[in-house]
């Protein structure tokens, strides 16, 4: 199971267990910038997830995560960490915690899935 998977799981399951209800939303298209909705105490979050195996480090997020003030799209930033063979540890960064001047915007390039398979890369396989 990806990082990812495992970092949402173990969110959905760490809410739940406080008694939250928890709504995954992050295959939503109509939902950007977050992950889980979750209601605890009749106040509603919304929550961006990420998993990342290096201590103290944050996965970079993409442009839909922020609004155009490049503030946070949801309430909270939670960020499991899973470190060796240590217990996972879950760190729930509030949005007023990420300020603009934190962010460096990154400019990227993503290959598309047509071209990732044996068909197309095959042939440049070194035996």
């Amino acid at each position: 199971m990806r990082i990812e998977n495992r970092a949402l799981a173990f969110a959905t399951h760490f809410f739940r267990k406080r008694g939250c209800t928890v709504e995954d939303v992050s295959h939503d298209r109509g939902v950007l910038g977050c992950d889980l909705v979750v209601t605890c105490r009749g106040k509603r979050s919304k929550i961006e997830v990420k998993g990342c195996s290096r201590e103290w480090q944050i996965p970079d997020l993409h442009s839909t995560e922020f609004d155009e003030r490049r503030r946070l799209v949801a309430d909270f930033l939670c960020v499991v960490y899973y470190i060796g063979k240590a217990p996972p540890v879950l760190c729930l960064i509030p949005r007023r915690a990420i300020k603009p001047e934190h962010l460096t915007k990154l400019t990227r390039y993503r290959i598309k899935s047509g071209v990732k398979k044996e068909a197309v890369l095959g042939r440049f396989v070194q035996r």
